[in-house]
C-alpha cells in the first residue's frame, strides 16, 4: 500500500510539473507494449510547487491511513478452506487449468511428469541439452540488435529488446480432459526468456498483416458479426452444409523454412517496409531457433515449429496458414462459399454437396507434408 501511494504521488507531481504529460519517462518511439520493459527514472518533483496538489496528496494519504479495512467474509466453509490448504501443501499433486472448458484439474505429479517426458521424447520436435544455452543466446541477440541499431535499421534500443537477466523457458501442459487419456497441451512460457522482448517486437509488426487476411476471425463476437452479415447477404438452401476443420498441432508442425518463407512473402507486401523484411525475418529465425526451456530439472531445445508461449506464435501461425489457404482455394476446382479461420480452427459454408465436400477434405489434407 505504501509503495502504491508513493508511486501515485510521483505520477501526480510529474503530471503537474510537465504540464499533464505523465509519460515523460517514456521515449516517444517506445510502443505501448514495451512500456513494461522500460526502466523509469526515480526523480520526483519536490512538494511546494502547487499548494492544491500538496493538499490533495496529504488528504489521500490521511484518508487511507485512517480507513478501517472491511471484514472479508469467506465464501467457503472452514472445512473446505482447510481441505484446500492441505491440497496446496501436497507435493505429490499438481493443479492445472484444463485446456478447455474452464475446469480445474488435480493430478498426480508422477503422471504429469510421465506425460511431459512422453512428449519430449519426440526427437523430431525436441532436443535434450547438456547445459543451459540462455546466456549465449542472449549475447547473440544483443549483438544482432546492436548491429541493426548502428545501421539505423531499427529505432528501438538494445536495452528494450535485450533482456538484462534472461532465464530458460518453462515447459508445462494443460490437460485435455475432453480427450482420451487426457494428453497435455504443451506450452513453453516465454516470460523472462532471452527472446521475450524480440518476439513482442516482431509480433507488433505481424499483427496488422494478420488482420488483413481474408479469413481472419478475431474472436467469438467477430465471428457472430460475420455470420449475421452472411445471413443478410446470402439466401441458403436446405442443401447448404456447415463444416469445421481443425489443423492438427499447428504450432508444433510448422517447419521453420516454410514458416519463414511465408513470413517473408507477407512482409514484402507491406506498403511501408520498416523495419525491413530481412530484419524482421532474421529476428523471427532467432526466436524460432532459440526456443530453449526446462522441464523436470533438465534442459531442452525445441527444434521444429513454434511454441504457444512466445508472443509472435499466433501471428506467425496465422500468416503460415494464410499462405496455405490461399494455395488451397486457388488450386481447388470447387471452393467453399465461405472460408473463415481462427488460428487453427476453420469454418466453411459448402453448397456443392456432401460427396464433393469429402473430396475437398481429402484434397486439403494432401497439401502439406506436415
Amino acid at each position: 500500500m505504501k509503495r502504491d501511494l508513493i508511486s501515485f504521488e510521483r505520477r501526480c507531481r510529474l503530471a503537474e510539473y510537465f504540464n499533464n504529460n505523465s509519460n515523460v519517462d517514456l521515449p516517444s518511439y517506445l510502443p505501448d507494449p514495451f512500456k513494461k520493459f522500460h526502466h523509469p527514472k526515480s526523480w520526483t518533483p519536490q512538494c511546494g510547487r502547487n499548494p492544491v496538489l500538496d493538499t490533495y496528496i496529504l488528504s489521500i494519504n490521511k484518508l487511507i491511513k485512517e480507513s478501517k479495512p472491511k471484514r472479508i467474509f469467506d465464501n467457503i466453509t472452514r472445512e473446505e478452506r482447510q481441505a484446500l490448504y492441505h491440497l496446496q501443501q501436497r507435493t505429490d499433486v499438481i493443479i492445472k487449468p484444463a485446456d478447455k472448458g474452464g475446469a480445474v484439474v488435480a493430478m498426480k505429479v508422477c503422471d504429469y511428469i510421465e506425460e511431459g517426458m512422453r512428449q519430449l521424447m519426440d526427437t523430431n520436435t525436441y532436443k535434450p541439452l547438456e547445459t543451459d544455452p540462455t546466456e549465449d543466446l542472449n549475447k547473440e541477440i544483443k549483438n544482432m540488435v546492436a548491429k541493426y541499431r548502428s545501421l539505423t535499421l531499427i529505432d528501438v534500443t538494445a536495452d528494450i529488446l535485450v533482456h538484462p537477466k534472461p532465464r530458460p523457458g518453462r515447459f508445462y501442459m494443460l490437460p485435455k480432459i475432453h480427450k482420451m487419456n487426457n494428453p497435455g497441451r504443451p506450452i513453453i512460457s516465454g516470460n523472462d526468456t532471452a527472446t521475450e522482448r524480440l518476439s513482442l517486437f516482431v509480433d507488433l509488426h505481424l499483427q496488422p498483416i494478420v488482420q488483413q487476411l481474408p479469413s481472419f476471425v478475431k474472436d467469438t463476437s467477430h465471428f457472430l458479426q460475420i455470420i449475421e452479415q452472411l445471413n443478410q447477404t446470402y439466401t441458403f438452401d436446405d442443401d447448404t452444409l456447415l463444416a469445421t476443420f481443425d489443423v492438427t498441432s499447428l504450432y508444433t508442425n510448422i517447419p521453420h523454412d516454410d514458416g519463414l518463407m511465408a513470413l517473408s512473402e507477407a512482409l514484402n507486401k507491406r506498403t511501408v517496409k520498416k523495419p525491413s523484411t530481412n530484419v524482421l525475418t532474421n529476428f523471427a529465425r532467432v526466436i524460432l531457433k532459440s526456443n530453449n526451456f526446462t522441464f523436470n530439472g533438465k534442459h531442452y531445445l525445441k527444434i521444429q515449429g513454434t511454441s504457444m508461449g512466445t508472443r509472435m506464435a499466433p501471428s506467425y501461425a496465422n500468416i503460415f496458414m494464410g499462405k496455405l489457404e490461399d494455395y488451397i482455394l486457388a488450386s481447388s476446382n470447387i471452393k467453399p462459399l465461405v472460408w473463415l479461420r481462427y488460428i487453427d480452427d476453420i469454418f466453411i459454408i459448402w453448397n456443392a454437396g456432401s460427396r464433393t465436400l469429402e473430396q475437398f477434405t481429402a484434397f486439403i489434407n494432401s497439401i502439406h507434408h506436415s
